[in-house]
């Protein structure tokens, strides 16, 4: 993939600067070099993209790397106040977004000179630095993505951007009500498109079309627009519709076919703790490094000589590969299955050990791997820091697998994992499963807090699951009860809440509050469950069969599945989205009724985007399911980012997707 070309270009922009970056853009990057890719640049200091910031007074030349408009406010603040309180005569801005879209969130239309803002903006500059002769430069590179394998990459300046669910038409009604200019009417998700959307959230959809648009210029292909869900059919509208996209497509023969897909119509796949794979398990147990929605924070003090409890004082670990040149030694972590991938762990660890002389003591039975295995491998490594620093991607992830096998946790996704299957295979015999909710909330508030196996945030994850897979099956009358007693529980455990449930139901904390908190959440549980009700294909993520129980079929093994299958069934789910009269011809409208309909699988790459976030068992699942079926085309997978339950019960019921800021 073309992540790390895109970034040699900002590379050669910060030799001996003094580098300001933003999150967004400091993830993408630590999955393309990280930090010492700056600084083997010739970076002389690399700094937040804050007001609080400044460079000291010999420093002349800045580089700012930000993912937002220039045009945003904060942006511009952030900007200037940093320039204001140093001393440059040299600024270098590397925006992510479009002069084009810079170009519409000034004026609400792509007419006009591109290059306009961008020359305003750079006047502006040599103003803060109080000295018109001094230089200043505004580039657009687009570094939105990283990849995380070879057929994998996230969008990490996206991680907000979520599918709208029913529970916000009503907002959207309102909102567009207010408008002065010519109202539409829209009763359902089904109703919407652009024109629908409040400015600053269209600005968002279009911004975050224009970066595929540019990931679609650096493969140079020429693609076909596919959507399921209401959210997806939007954006692939306006990518089919995108004039830099149309214009693209006519300098191309390369052929593909992109296919947007609406988190919303599978939560239970990525609400799930039925995983496949250690990056999964790893996931729900590691916090996430500070600042980033993907990777973990590893503790590698115990290879470094430092007192037990002062481990702050280590730089912590992480997943991704320290000079950002591949991710390989992921994959037994995001590809393989759990016993395989900690098979291919240790074999790289005993690899190293062995290949640096290091005195081993292989233990155990063969085929197993435990943590006291891992742990006395990777104690010969302590102190020996040129080692370390060599062998630094097979130490972390191996780490990372001994503090998993180690951590208390595992036992709760076991348990977890466990109650699920149940709850699946109450699916064909009309089990009710808020019943099962009930029974389990109340078994656990009359253990003690070590006792427990799941949490609070485990409880509104597994309700999430259920609406999700049980769609409008869920009939129940057990709803009332299901929220009574978790109103108690929250109330009981209020000071020691666990992190999701605090950001739920927020800092007052009284019966009233939180009931109506769960309240406007049963709203959201219910959204999420009818969420597939006009699909007619994939209207069932549960698998039934007579010979054994019930099991969860994600949407993207069935869309691979149906894309896929040699008779070339129907697609009635998935929409083919129209950039012009030749397109409505290939689709089969019109007058020339002979021409076969375009399907997703017949150019030899296919991308599937997942709107708002994917796991890697169902990375995995693609990966498998592709392999047995033999394909000839290459399948590549994006997302917003890499999930586990709790991100998106917090989509779902804490963030706000409307009114973006």
């Amino acid at each position: 993939m073309v992540s790390s070309e895109v970034w040699k270009e900002v590379f050669i922009d910060v030799n001996k600067a003094v580098v300001f970056i933003d999150n967004a853009c400091a993830e993408v990057l630590h999955w393309n070099g990280g930090l010492s890719a700056l600084t083997e640049a010739g970076a002389v200091d690399v700094k937040e993209f804050s007001s609080f910031e400044s460079a000291q007074s010999h420093q002349k030349k800045a580089v700012f790397i930000t993912s937002s408009c220039l045009e945003e406010v904060i942006t511009r603040e952030i900007i200037q106040d940093i320039i204001q309180a140093s001393h440059f005569q040299y600024v270098i801005i590397i925006t992510a977004v479009t002069p084009r879209m810079h170009l519409f969130k000034k004026s609400g239309s792509y007419d006009g000179d591109t290059h306009s803002i961008f020359d305003a903006f750079e006047e502006d500059l040599l103003e803060w630095m109080e000295n018109m002769n001094y230089t200043a430069e505004i580039k657009h590179i687009p570094i939105l993505m990283s990849c995380i394998s070879n057929n994998v990459f996230i969008t990490p300046a996206f991680t907000e951007l979520f599918p709208l669910i029913e529970t916000d038409v009503k907002q959207l009604r309102i909102q567009h009500a207010s408008k002065k200019a010519e109202k539409k009417q829209f009763e359902c998700l089904n109703d919407l498109d652009m024109t629908c959307l409040p400015a600053n959230l269209q600005i968002w959809f279009k911004t975050f079309v224009s970066s595929i648009d540019s990931l679609l210029s650096e493969l140079a292909v020429s693609e076909d627009c596919y959507s399921i869900g209401p959210t997806s059919r939007i954006l692939a509208t306006e990518l089919a519709n995108y004039a830099p996209a149309k214009t693209r497509r006519k300098s191309t023969q390369n052929k593909a076919s992109i296919v947007f897909v609406d988190r919303t119509l599978d939560i239970g796949s990525s609400c799930t703790h039925q995983t496949e794979t250690l990056f999964d398990r790893i996931a729900s147990v590691f916090p996430r490094l500070p600042g980033h929605n993907n990777d973990v924070l590893i503790d590698m003090s115990s290879l470094c000589h430092v007192h037990k409890d002062a481990s702050s004082t280590v730089l912590p670990g992480c997943l991704a590969s320290f000079n950002g040149h591949n991710q390989q030694h992921l994959q037994p972590l995001l590809t393989n299955k759990v016993k395989e991938g900690l098979m291919e762990v240790n074999r790289q660890l005993v690899d190293i050990a062995s290949k640096e002389n290091l005195p081993l003591k292989l233990t155990g039975k063969p085929g197993r791997v435990t943590a006291d295995q891992l742990e006395n491998t990777l104690s010969l490594f302590k102190g020996k820091y040129d080692m370390i620093l060599k062998h630094i991607n097979t130490l972390q992830v191996s780490m990372a697998v001994f503090q998993l096998l180690k951590s208390q946790r595992q036992q709760q996704l076991d348990s977890l994992s466990g109650i699920e299957k149940l709850l699946i295979q109450g699916y064909s015999d009309e089990t009710d499963p808020l019943e099962e909710i009930y029974r389990l909330i109340i078994t656990e508030t009359e253990k003690s807090t070590t006792e427990r196996s799941c949490t609070l945030d485990d409880i509104f994850c597994l309700i999430m699951f259920v609406y999700s897979v049980y769609g409008t099956r869920i009939k129940s009358d057990k709803e009332e009860q299901v929220k009574a007693v978790l109103v108690k529980y929250v109330l009981r455990e209020k000071n020691t809440l666990p992190p999701l449930t605090q950001q739920i139901v927020g800092d007052t904390i009284n019966e009233e509050v939180v009931t109506a908190i769960l309240d406007d959440a049963w709203q959201k549980f219910k959204a999420i469950s009818s969420a597939r009700n006009n699909l007619k294909q994939f209207s069932s993520v549960c698998e039934e069969s007579a010979l054994g129980p019930s099991q969860l079929m994600p949407i993207l093994k069935q869309l691979i599945n149906v894309m896929f299958d040699p008779s070339k069934p129907e697609l009635p789910d998935v929409e083919l989205k129209s950039s012009g009269f030749g397109d409505l011809l290939k689709s089969g409208f019109g007058l020339f009724r002979t021409v076969s309909k375009p399907r997703p699988s017949d150019h030899p790459l296919l991308i599937i985007f997942v709107v708002e976030g994917v796991t890697s068992t169902e990375l995995k699942q693609i990966k498998d399911l592709c392999a047995s079926l033999k394909l000839s085309s290459q399948v590549i997978v994006g997302s917003t980012r890499l999930i586990k339950p709790e991100d998106i019960v917090t989509s779902i019921l804490c963030q706000d997707r409307i009114n973006r800021v």
